[in-house]
């Protein structure tokens, strides 16, 4: 299917795609703006030991996304694109180990390109490449981490390979804590009931070489912030890992068919191919055995109380791998055409069902057409002969298409990157402070490049610091606001709902003028104290 020119080409192209509409399009909150913004604060502080979010330290999460994303800021400047680009980097590296896994197990370049267009035309992976977050770099480490262990099963017992799942099982704890065993070494010992080669695979010098790597890469930093911070272990070991999973604490219940829903939507049509393949597994060197590693993530996902459908994606390169074995099923090819006819017909017709669209019918209704009649050129022409390759490339375009589409609806979006602009316009001279009132928006802060106080918003954990250390940006209650005010006479109020920037004036007595109204919900105000406005 691909020489290596033209393998190179597409992910070139699938690069560009990924990162043109980058810059225009806002960090989405929460999670966008939260990673944007401690990525921000480590890059401005210069301590990457300790992740600020706005102004609070934040143990969520382990650093490496903090760390790349820095990176990414510091060489493109603090904007979507300089936030992005490592992500989208990190795709073409799954990409590329996803080509070379599939290869190890089936030994067929054919199936391994295959596997390459199925992952990325799977709706998920082309979203998760586009967000600022941990998620697609716990995929980039897992899919190595497997192809290392695959071919050290499979191919050639080499301490090379042993080395280098260390490092990715350290490089992948440091992503997103243990999770990474739930996608390599928990299948991997379940794996040894049923697959003969998975036992005694390493010897006891790899084993040692394997645990000598994790320790070196994963467990430094922890050790250091644990050192200097009290309480954090248990934090690390009850907060985020238990509750995480036998809780609700983090507000993530689902009902129960949430993941199979995030699965069959986002992997669509490959889902169906993946269990339809279930009776050719012996052309993998793994057999069934593979399924494993997308069912064990999947049953302790379903089984945790937390539940968000990024989760899923670090299984879905071991599940392109399968469902590229055979996609000759004559009524799923039908279905899949069928799907890509609704989505080409839905960039037509959205101008007529969402209001703030509407504006631009005339971009989207000739997409829409455009892809209407491209889908069915393609079927007549090449359908049959290279189905997997049309249809990834038309929802791919499709994807692109919505993305490009996005910064014009910016207004409505859950991002701030225009509130800012319009700031920046009112006050260039930056004279004024910015404050959140009853909203909780870091991606304001992200774009400002400065700490944007918050006041009576979301509650925040702030067991690690001393309440002057973040007095400034958090503002809790009536009586901090006051104290905050007295500070600073005129301010410029950020808003989610009109309702709430006249509270502000009946709480604080301050008069505001609305500077501009973005979308229905985001309103900017320039507010002054009764001392200023009173003035004769």
């Amino acid at each position: 299917m691909f020489d290596e020119k033209r393998f190179n080409l597409f992910l070139f192209l699938f690069f560009i795609a990924l990162m043109i509409p980058a810059y225009w399009n806002p960090l989405f909150e929460t999670t966008g703006a939260r990673y944007g913004e401690i990525s921000r604060e480590m890059l401005a502080s210069g301590n990457y030991m300790e992740p600020f979010y706005n102004g609070i330290k934040h143990f969520h999460k382990p650093p490496f996304t903090y760390w790349i994303n820095a990176l990414g800021l510091a060489v493109f400047g603090v904007n979507g694109f300089g936030a992005r680009f490592f992500g989208a980097v990190a795709s073409i590296i799954i990409l590329i180990y996803t080509r070379k896994t599939a290869f190890v197990l089936t030994e067929d370049r054919e199936k391994a390109d295959a596997s390459v267009l199925i992952l990325a035309s799977s709706i998920l992976f082309m979203v998760v490449s586009r967000i600022v977050a941990t998620d697609i770099y716990l995929v980039m480490f897992t899919i190595m981490l497997q192809y290392h262990l695959f071919s050290h099963i499979y191919i050639k017992q080499r301490t090379s390979h042993a080395l280098l799942i260390g490092l990715y099982a350290g490089l992948g704890f440091m992503t997103k804590g243990p999770v990474i065993f739930l996608f390599t070494l928990l299948p991997f010992f379940i794996a040894k009931i049923f697959d003969r080669k998975h036992r005694g695979v390493f010897s006891l010098k790899q084993i040692f070489v394997i645990l000598a790597v994790f320790a070196v890469v994963a467990l430094p930093w922890y050790g250091y912030v644990v050192s200097i911070n009290d309480g954090l272990l248990e934090y690390f070991l009850y907060d985020q890992t238990v509750e995480r999973v036998a809780t609700d604490r983090f507000n993530r219940s689902k009902e129960f068919y949430f993941f199979f829903m995030i699965f069959f939507g986002t992997f669509v049509p490959w889902a169906f191919f993946m269990l339809r393949n279930y009776r050719r597994t012996g052309e993998l060197k793994t057999g069934w055995v593979l399924y494993l590693y997308i069912l064990v993530p999947f049953i302790v996902f379903q089984i945790s109380t937390s539940k968000l459908g990024t989760y899923l994606l670090p299984f879905y390169p071991v599940a392109a791998v399968i469902a590229a074995l055979n996609t000759d099923s004559r009524l799923l090819r039908m279905f899949s055409f069928v799907l890509l006819m609704l989505a080409s017909l839905a960039l037509a017709v959205i101008p007529f069902i969402v209001d703030y669209v509407q504006p631009y019918w005339y971009i989207c209704i000739p997409v829409g057409i455009f892809f209407v009649l491209l889908t069915l050129y393609t079927y007549k022409t090449y359908y049959k002969k290279h189905f997997v390759a049309s249809f990834a490339f038309i929802i791919i375009a499709i994807t692109f298409s919505v993305y490009c589409v996005i910064p014009l609806i910016g207004p409505h979006m859950k991002g701030y990157r225009l509130i800012t602009q319009d700031i920046k316009n009112f006050d260039p001279e930056g004279k004024y402070q910015v404050l959140l009132y009853k909203t909780f928006a870091p991606s304001v802060s992200f774009y400002m490049n400065e700490l944007v106080p918050m006041a009576l918003s979301r509650t925040r954990e702030t067991q690690f610091q001393k309440k002057e250390d973040y007095a400034d940006v958090y503002i809790d209650n009536i009586d901090e606001l006051q104290e905050y005010l007295k500070k600073h006479q005129e301010v410029i109020l950020v808003t989610r709902k009109k309702f709430l920037y006249r509270n502000f004036m009946d709480v604080t007595g301050y008069k505001c003028s609305i500077i501009d109204v973005l979308g229905t919900k985001k309103y900017i105000s320039f507010c002054q104290s009764p001392s200023i406005y009173k003035q004769p």
